[in-house]
């Protein structure tokens, strides 16, 4: 039984073939409908072809913690659903055997492969890459052989994506069997193992950092505590881990600016970690994303053009990392370069379909383009990202599309469970349901509320945009361009979306907006012309 490698995109068994990147499935080249949620589950099994995957791992891949869900109605439909693609049966399966009570597994031969791409797709298409083109390397690393016809090397030994988790257990097989994995040999010519890079020579560091990837990039406290914690002892084991302190330093990162805004020692330390990363290896190129994650910060002024200028040196480095093209993407979005936003987390997405924050950020670049049900499609099981930002985002979503009652019941929830509610992002938005609903009370006490949040919180920019739209909703002119120029100088000057806002609509026809947005306009010009 062969294992799929994270870098492999197309696994083939019986007569499917799945493009675990684009996400489609096959049966001789008829493609299949399969919906999100069964795809997920599919790519779950075929990352452990002959072993059980857990009920309850499959929970945690389907279903973030906070979601609100009869989980196992929703996997058994998703089983379901799947054998219904496969022509399988639970009694007679010829892909998906049931473990009862405990899980699934995928019991038919599995090949995979990397098929040689086309000349014109490799100019449509930037999530294909060079075999032979490398990225970074850390002092720990050998230089490999050159890459033979159908090898594939490492292209990205840290990322957030599933396909690195499964690429790096490949490492740790390697690693802590002193070079003898146990992965069973290949079932047919079609795949060969490829040459794989670690990180660390040392094998605890190695197996902290790889119990860490799981909680990367997450805003949780108690998840960003476990990356911290972990990522801690990998780099106390090894010093010379450079890409584990590039980890460590994006964890710090968000524990600044959206679990302990208060706290600025956080920061200190991101900048002290992303700085040894790069002392150690100059060309790691995910240590640039997190150096331009923190340059696009209150304590940084929002420093647009440095920020832009490391997202782009990190994809100089390794045009294929993901978080690259979604640092991209998520600057661009909140200038209001929309269009070259959706250009680069479409790319960071293909590069990586399980890159819950990419998916979420493209979600947000459809919202401000006025796309508001392909927003609430694109981040509809993006919630473990950020499950406040992602409950602002999808109410939001709700309102603009008329579903108030469907957007209060949310928020309501929300703050039900998350009084603390950081950033008053959930506050700011009931504010605006109020306003609309003409309770002039009800708005004006949420946003006072929203307002004593701030606290260095990063995303603050939104609450004071939607508390902009809601004085507008209230024809409280002078205090909506109050909070809508506190949010274009605090990080969103998002023009593109500006532009078309009904929310702001009360607003268009006033002397002080019209200056307004003719200075924005001129902020969003310069963005373009530096782009």
């Amino acid at each position: 039984m062969a294992m799929i490698p994270g870098s492999v995109r197309v696994a083939r068994f019986g007569p499917f073939e799945v493009d675990l990147r684009a996400g489609s499935l096959r049966k001789q080249d008829r493609r299949i409908r399969l919906q999100d949620q069964p795809l997920h589950v599919l790519a779950a099994l075929l990352e452990h072809p002959g072993e059980m995957v857990t009920r309850e791992e499959l929970r945690l891949r389907l279903w973030p913690a906070d979601t609100f869900v009869d989980f196992d109605h929703g996997l058994n439909n998703a089983i379901n659903r799947l054998r219904e693609a496969l022509g399988d049966s639970a009694e007679k399966p010829l892909y998906i055997e049931t473990i009862p009570r405990r899980g699934y597994r995928f019991i038919a031969v599995v090949e995979s492969a990397s098929p040689p791409v086309p000349p014109a797709a490799l100019e449509e298409t930037p999530a294909e890459m060079d075999p032979a083109e490398p990225i970074s390397r850390t002092p720990t690393m050998q230089t490999p052989p050159p890459a033979a016809p159908g090898w594939r090397r490492v292209a990205r030994p840290f990322g957030f994506g599933v396909a690195s988790v499964l690429l790096l257990t490949v490492v740790i097989l390697t690693v802590v069997l002193g070079g003898r994995s146990r992965v069973p040999p290949p079932a047919s010519g079609v795949y060969r193992s490829q040459p794989v890079l670690s990180p660390t020579a040392n094998r605890e560091a190695l197996e902290y950092f790889l119990r860490a990837k799981p909680y990367l990039g997450l805003a949780k406290s108690e998840d960003n505590e476990a990356a911290i914690g972990l990522l801690e002892k990998a780099v106390a084991l090894d010093a010379s881990f450079a890409v584990a302190y590039a980890a460590l330093a994006d964890a710090y990162r968000i524990r600044a600016f959206a679990v302990e805004p208060h706290n600025q020692v956080w920061e200190e330390k991101a900048f002290a970690a992303v700085q040894s990363a790069l002392r150690l290896d100059p060309n790691l190129a995910p240590a640039y994303v997190v150096r331009s994650r923190l340059l696009w910060a209150p304590t940084n002024h929002w420093a647009y053009d440095r920020a832009v200028r490391e997202a782009r040196h990190a994809l100089e480095l390794d045009p294929n990392l993901p978080e690259a093209h979604l640092q991209l993407g998520d600057l661009y979005n909140h200038v209001g370069l929309l269009d070259r936003a959706g250009d680069e987390l479409r790319a960071a997405v293909a590069l990586d379909p399980f890159n819950t924050a990419a998916r979420f950020r493209l979600g947000v670049n459809l919202l401000y383009q006025g796309r508001y049900e392909d927003s609430l499609t694109a981040i509809r099981d993006a919630q473990r990202f950020n499950p406040s930002l992602w409950t602002f985002q999808t109410s939001f979503a709700l309102f603009q599309l008329g579903r108030r009652q469907e957007a209060t019941e949310r928020v309501t929830e929300f703050l039900r469970r998350h009084p603390s509610d950081p950033g008053g992002l959930l506050l700011s938005l009931q504010a605006l349901l109020a306003a609309a609903a003409g309770d002039a009370a009800t708005a004006e006490r949420s946003i006072r509320g929203a307002l004593t949040k701030e606290a260095g919180y990063a995303h603050f920019h939104h609450s004071e945009y939607i508390v902009a739209a809601a004085y507008a909703r209230l024809r409280n002119t002078a205090l909506a361009m109050k909070y809508l120029q506190q949010a274009a100088d605090n990080g969103f000057p998002c023009f593109g979306f500006f532009e078309r806002d009904a929310n702001l609509d009360g607003l268009r026809g006033e002397p002080r907006f019209i200056d307004f947005m003719a200075k924005q306009k001129k902020h969003w010009e310069h963005a373009k012309a530096a782009i």
